[in-house]
C-alpha cells in the first residue's frame, strides 16, 4: 500500500516537471532523480507479493478441550479471556 502510494507521489511530481517554469539543469536534475525514484519503486512492486489477510488467534488445550478465541487487540488480552472462561 504504501509503495502504491509513494509511486503516485512520483509519478504526479513527474507531471508537475512537465508544467515547470524553472531553469532547465534544475528540470533535468529532478527529472533523473524521480525516474530514479520510479524504477527503484517499479523494482520494489516486481518483488513484492501479497499475501492477503492475515488473521491470528490465541488458543490452548486443556482438560481434554480445545479453546481458543478470535484475534483481539493484543495477545494479552486474547489469552486473558481465554483464562477467564
Amino acid at each position: 500500500m504504501e509503495q502504491q502510494k509513494q509511486l503516485t507521489t512520483v509519478h504526479r511530481a513527474l507531471a508537475a516537471l512537465e508544467t515547470s517554469t524553472q531553469p532547465a539543469d534544475v528540470t533535468k536534475k529532478a527529472k533523473a532523480d524521480l525516474e530514479e525514484q520510479l524504477k527503484q519503486l517499479q523494482e520494489l512492486q516486481k518483488a513484492y507479493q501479497d499475501p492477503g489477510p492475515i488473521h491470528g488467534a490465541c488458543g490452548f488445550f486443556a482438560a481434554g478441550v480445545v479453546r481458543g478465541c478470535p484475534p483481539l487487540t493484543s495477545p494479552e488480552l486474547c489469552c486473558a479471556v481465554l483464562l477467564a472462561r
